[in-house]
């Protein structure tokens, strides 16, 4: 769904896929803490490669029009695409809260 009815090239698609690896790769396994000195984060990057994946932040293009968007911007939409999709399908489902959806007695 992120890359639509789009037809992309090889070196196109295998941008895009290593683009969405690097940044999930790059979330941390555990939560951070409010502690300065082990504020070091342990991510999934540092199983593959020994140190962590590091992604550069892009300026957001959402409000320019697909024809107009050189081949990269176009790999940027798509991964934009895709991560707001993670956002809002993926990580909000491992928030469920199954806490309060069975019946249970009350403590006293």
């Amino acid at each position: 769904r992120t890359i639509g009815r789009q037809i992309l090239r090889f070196n196109q698609l295998s941008t895009l896929l290593v683009r969405i690896e690097a940044c999930l790769n790059s979330r941390p396994l555990v939560p951070l803490h409010d502690d300065p000195i082990g504020s070091y984060a342990l991510t999934p990057g540092d199983f593959l490669i020994g140190r962590p994946l590091n992604t550069r932040p892009e300026p957001p293009i959402d409000d320019i029009p697909q024809n107009r968007l050189l081949y990269s911007q176009q790999l940027q939409k798509m991964f934009e695409h895709f991560w707001k999709r993670w956002n809002r399908e993926y990580l909000s489902s491992l928030q469920a809260r199954r806490k309060w959806e069975g019946r249970r007695e009350n403590l006293q």
